[in-house]
């Protein structure tokens, strides 16, 4: 990634007001920050020197993408003010009852049977808002869930893993990296996935990963892609009389820069981070659906969201369900027939697991 300090002079303080006006401009959609509208990080206007970082590539559904782009706008916000996520919690099984996998068929079904009798709780991890790698913005972390699913994953009192997803997507940094944990985690323990209400891109990336993978009714799945974005501001400094003269070494250490318009050469270079991107992604949605790379692309991989029936039909997800009935479909009591939903409300007891904090 290509980044350039602006020196913290009267033409810098102005360059960087002028930047921030227009990222509070209300009719300006193109917003750098920390996380939405892809790539967003090009402007940090609380840093002194301002710093101006190159572009990034990001898996996120862009309509869902725009409220959170909105709540950015404000220069600062208060901590009240911070959505407050549920944090990852257990669900005990009542008195008497057992890990059920029938919901899923027979293989999951002879899985969840030959856990140990002491893993008799299902561990829900949240996943919401947008997902960065390391610093939270209206969301999580993959560092976070990666954390979670770990403590997760030796709890001997767990039997299942269970994914409450939310989600427009986010980075592509660490998500990779994520699924790949998660489809592991498998071998270990059974991993599900549910969008409640919506995995969409790079949510749907880390969902796919999961063993079994259900949607709400009113939920959606899809926008599997990638995308950057350069912005010329090359008109906007010429307006202020601003030069910008870049001092470097490497032929392409300033390529793609925002004051000047894009190359041929950069904009192939991006599309060629783009193209490596969406071919991991696609990739990864193919080996977690059991389908091929051609069959992602060619029925439900450029781009677009799908209600819950027609994921369904698509082999996107493999039930139509909501979390409450996924968690109460696990649980089966001792002869053999399901526990009432009202057993599980009076059953879940949330507790922290070890590093839930971003």
């Amino acid at each position: 990634m290509n980044t350039t300090t602006t020196n913290n002079s009267r033409v810098g303080k102005e360059l960087v007001r002028q930047m921030t006006f227009e990222k509070r401009a209300p009719d300006n959609t193109f917003i750098r920050g920390t996380g939405i509208d892809k790539p967003l990080d090009i402007l940090n206007v609380n840093a002194s020197p301002a710093t101006i970082s190159g572009d990034e590539c990001w898996a996120i559904w862009l309509p869902a993408g725009k409220e959170l782009a909105l709540r950015s706008r404000s220069e600062h916000t208060e901590a009240s003010e911070q959505p407050e996520w549920p944090d990852a919690h257990l669900v005990a099984l009542p008195e008497g009852s057992m890990l059920s996998g029938e919901q899923w068929g027979e293989e999951f079904e002879a899985r969840m049977s030959r856990l140990p009798k002491t893993a008799n709780k299902i561990a829900v991890i949240p996943v919401r808002g947008v997902i960065t790698q390391r610093n939270p913005f209206e969301g999580t972390t993959t560092e976070r869930l990666g954390r979670q699913l770990s403590a997760a994953v030796a709890d001997p009192e767990v039997g299942v893993v269970v994914f409450d997803i939310d989600s427009p997507g986010g980075a592509v940094l660490g998500t990779p990296e994520l699924g790949e944990a998660i489809r592991s985690a498998d071998e270990q323990k059974p991993m599900v996935a549910v969008a409640n209400s919506m995995a969409a891109s790079g949510a749907y990336w880390l969902a796919s990963a999961a063993r079994r993978l259900a949607v709400a009714p009113s939920g959606q799945v899809g926008s599997i892609g990638v995308f950057s974005m350069h912005v010329d501001r090359s008109k906007m400094l010429d307006d202020m009389g601003i030069d910008v003269t870049f001092i470097h070494a490497g032929k392409f250490k300033v390529e793609g820069n925002p004051t000047e318009p894009l190359g041929d050469e950069a904009k192939a270079a991006m599309q060629g981070r783009i193209d490596t991107y969406y071919d991991m992604f696609v990739g990864a949605v193919a080996a977690g659906r059991g389908v091929t790379k051609g069959e992602v692309t060619a029925n439900f991989g450029q781009g677009r969201m799908f209600t819950a029936e027609a994921a369904k039909a698509l082999g996107m997800v493999d039930r139509v369900a909501t979390l409450e009935g996924v968690l109460a479909g696990m649980m089966k009591s001792g002869n053999g027939t399901k526990a009432t939903g009202k057993s599980l409300d009076t059953a879940e007891r949330r507790l922290r697991l070890s590093g839930s904090s971003p």
